[in-house]
């Protein structure tokens, strides 16, 4: 079993669970290998952003946008409602994360522009460097839990590279899906028309080049906050119109 579907399989033991709340180089050449396979989903307002990032977590806001049963199914008005649940709520954990990257990036800029003058002496300094420092490592594990929360929730729901057996055993325990069979709702999620993300069971993220140890995954997503910090403005202002869209 490879390591990303073994972090899914553990996160699937819970899939309604909601958490609490040096710089590496990210990988350079992964532009040019998505070309191919990443979505054709584009539109003028994409065309504002700065960074492959953020034009990448446009995409998947579009794709969950658009996300819909199969031709077929479409007057299933029970799996209707069921579907643009889970949608509004990705929708929400995806607007969720850009505020953590802000808060995360905004706590990290206080730190960089506190001065020692500013106050009167060493023992000052160093209680509010220790609070501020607090508070970052609190707005970094808020980031890394609600990135998390979007990858699961993202590929249980939407994602066509998702293993269909898994997606079964996490559908199971929705409360949507209380008193239905296996049969039965192994048969209501293949009326759905699964999606490719931009990077696969990353979805917003590429996953398979985070390291595997916690510090090292930490400071992975800590350069992909970087990366897409400047498009933070034009990727909520597009989110919340989707959103308003959806009835959120």
């Amino acid at each position: 079993m490879s390591d990303d579907l073994k972090f899914f399989r553990d996160l699937n033991k819970h899939p309604d669970w909601e958490p609490e709340a040096s710089r590496t180089e990210i990988e350079k050449e992964r532009e040019t290998e998505l070309v191919k396979k990443k979505p054709k989903i584009k539109d003028e307002r994409e065309e504002k952003l700065e960074t492959a990032i953020s034009t990448e977590y446009h995409q998947v806001i579009d794709l969950i946008t658009a996300f819909s049963l199969k031709e077929e199914f479409l007057n299933d008005a029970e799996e209707q409602k069921i579907l643009a649940g889970r949608k509004q709520f990705i929708l929400r954990q995806m607007r969720k994360v850009l505020d953590d990257v802000e808060n995360y990036i905004n706590r990290i800029n206080v730190l960089r522009l506190q001065k020692l003058t500013s106050y009167n002496d060493g023992n000052q300094y160093r209680d509010y460097v220790g609070s501020s420092d607090q508070a970052r490592y609190q707005y970094h594990n808020r980031l890394i839990n609600d990135l998390k929360m979007l990858m699961k929730q993202a590929n249980i729901n939407f994602n066509q590279d998702f293993p269909a057996e898994a997606r079964l055993k996490a559908e199971q325990g929705y409360a949507e899906r209380k008193g239905q069979s296996e049969e039965e709702i192994r048969a209501a999620l293949e009326k759905r028309n699964y999606v490719e993300f931009p990077y696969g069971l990353g979805v917003v993220i590429n996953w398979k080049n985070c390291p595997k140890d916690p510090q090292g995954e930490r400071e992975f997503i800590r350069d992909w906050a970087f990366e897409f910090y400047k498009d933070l403005s034009k990727l909520k202002e597009e989110l919340d119109i989707d959103l308003k869209k959806t009835g959120a």
